[in-house]
Parts: structure tokens; sequence; C-alpha cells
């Protein structure tokens, strides 16, 4: 039987447990740390009944300071507003959960000096390593990362910088941009319009772009061209697609938007211009299905699977930190889904 109550206003600290079971609290810390080696079954269940009654949370900070991994892992993402990112964090949240360790989550907002100052704010709180969904311009920062003298392990989100500096898992996006192109051949489309914001370096936009060239090299009766916007600019979206279906009438045109958010504009903005999806234009995009597919007719997307590309970017970070994996720097491809509906199945013009 245990020690009667304590003062439940008292702020319970690892020396009250101990007390409380009669053991060192060098007993407890080990218990606290998993280190069952030389501790009878009967004290284990000793002290996790006090820690139960006596309601104690262990001092994180204090057993971070003391350890030498922190069991904290430092992810920064490019815009966290983005659905996809939710999505990246929920999988990279599961793989950190499963291996007891803390996620600290920053946002860079698309600044470059934010990224940076989001990785260093991360080094300074130690954490054991980083999952980086950069914004694209801080690539020469990232190659120098490992030179440094607080270097952690790094593995990059949706994105990778040629040749390889660290691991990274992405979506396989040239061959699945071709895959959706070859597969609305039979709608007859043979104008493609790709929508995206700024390009600028950034890897998954290069190969959408990159997956769409390769495709209308091989059909001469196809032709395309991207379009860079700023999805706050709603009106100057609206007069680019005027001008846009204006200067190819008669033609079977698409648009190709680079993620959720841009083919949401797209979306609006044909409808605030009473334009059809499905019979005057036709619409697919990069895009969780589980919203498009509710949107109007139906939106065709690519399905990246964030959450997958989350746990095993995470997966591959905890390979690094423990040193179970140290080899090569790898580039993992998580392979999108094409899901099909009416917002490409366009009436022949």
């Amino acid at each position: 039987m245990l020690k009667s109550s304590v003062d439940k206003q008292k702020n319970i600290t690892i020396v009250d447990v101990a007390a409380y079971v009669g053991v060192s609290k060098t007993t407890i810390s080990r218990y606290l740390n998993k280190n069952f080696e030389f501790m009878s079954r009967e004290t284990q269940e000793k002290i996790d009944e006090a820690i139960k009654v006596l309601k104690y949370r262990p001092n994180r900070i204090a057993q971070t300071l003391k350890a030498k991994n922190k069991n904290i892992i430092g992810v920064t993402i490019a815009d966290i507003g983005n659905p996809f990112s939710s999505l990246l964090i929920k999988g990279i949240n599961n793989v950190c959960r499963a291996k007891n360790y803390q996620v600290l989550v920053t946002n860079a907002d698309n600044i470059d000096e934010q990224e940076k100052e989001n990785i260093e704010s991360l080094l300074d709180s130690q954490v054991d390593g980083l999952l980086v969904n950069t914004t694209g311009n801080n690539y020469e920062y990232i190659k120098e990362f490992k030179n440094r003298d607080n270097y952690k392990p790094i593995v990059l989100l949706d994105r990778f910088i040629s040749p390889l500096i660290c691991d990274s898992v992405t979506t396989n996006n040239v061959d699945v941009t071709k895959n959706i192109l070859n597969e609305l051949l039979k709608n007859e489309y043979n104008h493609y319009v790709f929508f995206s914001e700024d390009i600028n370096g950034i890897s998954p936009r290069l190969d959408r772009k990159k997956g769409m060239e390769e495709f209308l090299s091989e059909y001469s009766f196809i032709n395309g061209e991207t379009i860079i916007i700023k999805k706050e600019e709603i009106i100057d979206i609206q007069e680019k697609i005027k001008t846009i279906l204006n200067e190819n009438k008669g033609k079977n045109t698409c648009f190709f938007a680079n993620n959720d958010e841009i083919l949401k504009v797209l979306i609006e903005c044909l409808f605030d211009l009473k334009i059809n999806i499905g019979i005057d234009v036709g619409i697919f995009g990069f895009a969780d299905e589980k919203w498009a597919r509710l949107i109007g007719p139906g939106i065709t997307s690519i399905d990246q699977n964030p959450y997958k590309i989350g746990e095993r970017a995470a997966t591959l970070l905890f390979e690094r930190i423990d040193g179970s994996r140290t080899t090569e720097f790898v580039l993992e491809e998580i392979p999108a889904t094409i899901h099909l509906h009416y917002s490409t199945n366009i009436i022949k013009k």
C-alpha cells in the first residue's frame, strides 16, 4: 500500500514521486527514461501508480537539457496555409509520436529570409533533425548547411536540390503530369495552359512544367503555355483567362493548376466569368481529391498524398539521426494518384 496523499496544491516534482514510493530520485529518473533493466516489476507498478495518483507531469525541458538527443524534430513549411501542408505535417507527426518525439513547426509564409530565421531558431532549440519544405530561394544556404558546427540531419519535403546534398521526398511530378495529359488525349484537348505562381527554382513547379513540355514535344497538333499569376490578383487572373480563351477560339482548351490554391482561384474566376467547366473549358490540377470531386461538376485532380510524403520524410530523418542509414543521399518519389472527373470531360468542339 502506497503512502497517503500529498498536498494537491503543491507543484509535484520527481522528488515527491520518489518519496511517495520510497525509492531514490535516480530510480524515478530511470523509470521515466524507460530504463527498466535493474528494476523489478513491483517497483515499476508502484511508480506508475504514484505518477497517476500525484498527477505528476515530467519536466520535459529539464529532461531534454540533460539528454544527448532532445527528442525534438524541427519543421519549417513554406506556406502553412496551403491545405497540402496540414496533411504533410500530420504525416510527420504520426511518425514522431510513435518515436516519442515532439515536433516544432514554423511557417516561412513564402519569405526566404523568414525561412532562414526559422531554421536558425529551430537549431537554437537544439532539435535533433530538420524537415524543410523550402520556399525555393535558399538552396545555397541549405547547401552550406552541412559544413556548420551545429549541423543536424536534414530532409527536404516536396522539394529536392540537384545534385543531392540531403535526402528528399517528393512526388513523381514529371511522370504523373505526362500520364494525365496522355489520358486526356481521348478528349481531344489541343491547348493546355499551366497556371502557377512564380516558379522561382521550386522543383515541383519546374518538374510539372517540364512534364507538360515533354508531353507537348511528342504531339505537333497540341500546343501549350505557362502563365505565372499571383493568387491574390483575381481581376488580373480573370483578364488573363478571357484573353487566353479569346485567342484560342475553336480550340479545346484545358487549364492545368499547379496546386490546391491555384485550382480554387481558377474555379472561382471561371464561375464569376460564367465560363462553364467541362463545356467551355477543361480544368484539372494537383489537389486533394476529397474536396475536388465535390466542386461543381467534379474536378479532375492529381492527389500527391502529402500525408505519405510527410511520413516517409520523417522516417528517413530518423534513420539519419539514429545512424541506421549512412549511405548516399536519396531522392524518393511518392506516386501521385490521378482522379478523373467531369471537369476534363469536355464536349468536343
